[in-house]
């Protein structure tokens, strides 16, 4: 079908505006194309925001307005995306589709007595933070507080607790769903198992998400834990590094410590490699003890940022880092080695080494450079991650000890420079993801990363649904979006499914990427 024009898009949607409370701004409408504009480029990614224009946004007020805009596209054939008040996801806005906008719907409700967050999907990653800090409860939320919760969580959801509480998916307790037919349902472990089991990994493909009640945890300390940056000069990296896997692959560490690893920018215009604890229990001496032998890592730690601070804080720490409206360009796996095998942490050591002097001369770092680059090393090994079912969610990653990102960003004064320094940033994170295939693990982190677009590279998808997943989430969108209405999430082909179910696997994951 013909993408509609901005003169039979104006009349169509005209029609749906007044059916809803919250507001409808349309493509070529004079009346609201300031607001229009505004949204458009509300993206944290300003990639995605060039290169696409949704026919609308119905900035929906509620579940009822989200019922209304469903039906109306299905009734008219309008493909539809969602997104809500983080607007990071690559495909929360899609080319002349209509764009459901839950950023007004970013209500948390706690229940301390039976530790349940209910959890509007439109809802910051902070927000629900805000809530649950409250009753000095916590469930995981990924690691930017400016990031949707809807989006993170629905893909799996990693965050600096993950090694204690798992992925975001193993607390979710129950979802209400908006179906293609307008239809809202509560999906449950109960209700429907099989639903529920591909909500929890693959949520953003058979409906839109409204709320999401999840389980919330006991936090010790009132809340307070140590963390912020041990920082590292950038020549003893690999030193630092090495160290760092070696510490990260002890049997012996408690669930709620981890230390994450990155090459970083600081706030001087330099870079540095850092260590990054996040120890929740404890004693306020004992984690002070912990962070002083991190500091000796690498021949001994050149800044120590590390200090006692609540967990919200810590998890608002990197917001600034990732600020919105960069060109941001993504790629990330789930990595594993054996511990005893000194010669393969060398080797992942040696690779993020020549990456990260590998950098366009625009990273922030090199002379003149002024945007930022990270590699990104979240420890999630040994902990709840791998004691979770495997078969209880589509979100199948698993095994691996290290969540490892390559991020690129940039801009560039006109179209020419910063499709210029897209391209470098693209060539940059392909080139090194590349080359840690080596090392990936069986089943992949859907997430901000992986474009379920009709035109996403299948290939790259392969691992991330393994087994009979695929087959089992086309059955679903068979069921559940029989005439396609999502189309921007659109899971892989017959042929794909039953192509990729009978690899091995033991041959590893997708690399996943954001920002296409």
């Amino acid at each position: 079908m013909a993408p509609p024009t901005i003169e039979d898009t104006t009349s169509l949607v005209e029609a749906l505006a007044a059916q809803l409370r919250g507001d409808l701004l349309i493509r070529g409408d004079d009346a609201t194309k300031e607001k229009f504009d505004a949204q458009r480029s509300r993206s944290w990614n300003k990639d995605l925001s060039i290169r696409t224009e949704p026919i609308a946004f119905a900035m929906v007020s509620g579940v009822k307005d989200v019922v209304t805009a469903v039906k109306f596209c299905a009734t008219h054939d309008i493909p539809v995306t969602v997104r809500g008040k983080g607007a990071h996801s690559p495909w929360g806005m899609a080319q002349d589709s209509l764009c459901i906008d839950l950023s007004s719907m970013d209500n948390v409700r706690v229940d301390p007595q039976k530790k349940l967050a209910y959890i509007a999907a439109g809802a910051l990653g902070g927000d629900v933070d805000h809530e649950t800090s409250l009753y000095n409860l916590i469930t995981p939320t990924g690691t930017v507080s400016h990031t949707g919760y809807g989006g993170l969580a629905l893909g799996g959801g990693m965050s600096h607790a993950s090694r204690w509480l798992g992925a975001a998916v193993d607390n979710f307790v129950e979802l209400e769903l908006v179906q293609s037919t307008g239809e809202v349902i509560r999906v449950n472990a109960e209700s429907d198992p099989e639903l529920f089991w591909a909500l929890r990994g693959n949520g953003f493909n058979f409906g839109v998400v409204t709320e999401i009640v999840v389980q919330c945890h006991d936090m010790p300390n009132n809340g307070m834990v140590r963390g912020a940056p041990i920082a590292f000069p950038d020549v003893k990296a690999d030193v630092t590094m090495l160290d760092w896997l070696k510490h990260i692959s002890s049997p012996d560490r408690k669930p709620d410590e981890s230390v994450q690893f990155g090459c970083i920018p600081t706030p001087d215009g330099n870079t540095a490699s850092a260590l990054v604890p996040v120890l929740i229990g404890g004693t306020e001496e004992s984690r002070k003890e912990y962070c002083d032998n991190l500091a000796t890592f690498g021949d001994g730690a050149v800044a120590r940022m590390d200090t006692e601070l609540p967990y919200v804080a810590l998890q608002a720490a990197l917001d600034d880092a990732f600020p919105h409206q960069l060109g941001y360009y993504d790629k990330g796996s789930f990595l594993d080695f054996d511990p005893k095998d000194e010669d393969a942490m060398k080797k992942i050591v040696s690779l993020t080494q020549q990456a990260w002097d590998d950098r366009p001369e625009w990273s922030l770092g090199k002379e003149g450079g002024a945007f930022p680059f990270f590699i990104l090393c979240l420890d999630v090994g040994e902990g709840q991650l791998q004691k979770a079912d495997p078969s209880s969610t589509s979100f199948s990653a698993r095994t691996g000890r290290v969540w490892y990102v390559l991020i690129a960003s940039w801009d560039g004064k006109d179209e020419e420079e910063f499709e210029t320094k897209k391209a470098g940033c693209q060539r940059w994170v392909r080139k090194w993801a590349k080359q840690m295939e080596q090392f990936k693990i069986v089943g992949g982190y859907s997430n901000d990363y992986v474009d379920f677009r009709p035109d996403s590279n299948s290939e790259e998808l392969k691992f991330v649904y393994p087994g009979d997943s695929w087959k089992r989430l086309e059955a679903l969108k068979a069921k559940h979006d029989p005439t396609g209405m999502f189309k921007a999430t659109k899971p892989p082909t017959t042929d794909e499914a039953t192509k990729v179910a009978s690899m091995s696997l033991a041959t590893g994951t997708v690399t996943a990427e954001v920002g296409q």
